[in-house]
């Protein structure tokens, strides 16, 4: 019986001494998509600002741009200057549908990276992040515009 509620007991004193009780890889996966999100709402929202709290300052970025007439495509690369001033300028010149959409798929979480998959009004990007002293940042991008159809 006491061994009943020292069992039962446990949680609660995780809880009060401010312990979580929570799956690390939990907060990871919620840490991982909120820098991903930040990323695609720097894009969509117009705010470049985002990208500072969700980007490395070491960004590399590169990708294969395709206008939507278009059935070539350019190689781009870009850095983290470069993204924040697409990010400042897309929506303002109209480039930004009306109820753009995204969908952030995480498709691997380890202690220290992690893998995603963004799909957005863009086309496809595959992110690298990394986690240094607590935060979670993107530190490369493969992208590229939709195919043509």
């Amino acid at each position: 019986m006491l061994r009943s509620l020292q069992l039962l007991a446990a949680p609660a004193l995780l809880v009060t001494l401010g312990l979580s009780t929570q799956d690390p890889r939990e907060e990871d996966r919620i840490l991982v998509n909120r820098a991903a999100l930040d990323y695609v709402e720097a894009f969509t929202e117009g705010k470049p600002e985002l990208l500072d709290r969700s980007v490395d300052k070491k960004l590399d970025k590169l990708g294969f741009y395709r206008a939507p007439d278009a059935t070539e495509y350019t190689l781009m690369t870009m850095s983290l200057a470069q993204a924040k001033e697409l990010a400042a300028g897309l929506k303002a010149s109209g480039q930004v549908p009306d109820g753009a959409t995204h969908k952030i798929a995480i498709l691997d979480l380890m202690d220290k990276t992690a893998a995603v998959k963004v799909e957005a009004f863009w086309g496809i990007d595959y992110m690298h992040l990394i986690k240094e002293r607590d935060a979670w940042k993107i530190r490369q991008v493969v992208w590229q515009s939709a195919p043509p159809k």
